[in-house]
């Protein structure tokens, strides 16, 4: 299951990312929004190398190649991290005023820095065990926390992403129906990832607490809402470019 899903959202999000690349490239003298286009270039870019090494079958041949064992999970994990912060990255140069975009990224770029240094010393500490980063090890201390760290930052920039979005949706539903549609989308995208945070780390906290619902009910809800969360993300940034050309059109 987990092979389809991810394999979907590798194959969409280089879709999206190949769109955003056009259009960045078309809009590179415009002053305007450069930090969003990128940002939103390379947040697909990541998130479709990500899903791709979360596909089991390309895990595998990942980590025979680089002769690390679970090298594929951290990659997966290290790119989920790096979407979060470029979305949130894209969301600050949509709505601060330009004084205050430079220290809106550069905060984010500093936290999202943190958590991949973090989140890399942790599994260099741990992987010598043999063990996957998967809630299947929920007993493992060291990989709990492992994926408590990975799961608290996606929880908090997903939650922040969703909300923003929302805002922003409803503000641009009237004037841009189109970016409103899109927005709406990814902030819908945002709760998906905020639900799939919720389901996988509230697994590992009640492991931690000896009352642990089934794993197979974890895993088959989890999955599917970080695809979805994935599909709808990259659905409404498509959208949201749509509306950017449309209102360039008519300007």
């Amino acid at each position: 299951m987990d092979g389809l899903i991810f394999g979907v959202c590798a194959t969409a999000t280089a879709l999206g990312a190949a769109l955003c690349i056009r259009y960045a490239y078309r809009r590179r003298s415009e002053p305007t929004y450069q930090v969003a286009r990128w940002a939103r270039v390379v947040a697909l870019g990541v998130c479709s190398l990500g899903s791709l090494s979360a596909v089991p079958a390309v895990a595998d041949i990942i980590n025979e190649s680089i002769g690390v064992l679970a090298g594929a999970k951290l990659i997966a994990h290290l790119c989920a991290i790096t979407f979060c912060a470029c979305l949130q990255i894209m969301i600050v140069d949509w709505m601060y005023e330009r004084p205050y975009i430079s220290s809106g990224v550069w905060a984010r770029i500093a936290l999202v820095t943190c958590v991949i240094a973090a989140l890399t010393l942790q599994f260099l500490a741990t992987n010598n065990q043999g063990l996957e980063f998967t809630t299947d090890n929920a007993g493992e201390p060291h990989i709990a926390a492992y994926l408590l760290t990975y799961l608290a930052f996606t929880a908090v920039a997903s939650l922040e992403i969703a909300v923003l979005s929302a805002g922003m949706a409803v503000h641009s539903w009237r004037g841009r129906r189109m970016a409103g549609v899109g927005l709406a989308l990814v902030g819908l995208g945002g709760a998906a990832s905020v639900a799939y945070t919720i389901s996988k780390g509230g697994y590992l906290i009640a492991y931690q607490l000896s009352h642990p619902w089934n794993l197979e009910t974890e895993q088959a809800i989890s999955s599917p809402l970080a695809g979805i969360g994935v599909l709808l993300v990259a659905a409404g940034l498509c959208i949201t470019l749509a509306g950017s050309r449309r209102a360039a059109v008519h300007r």
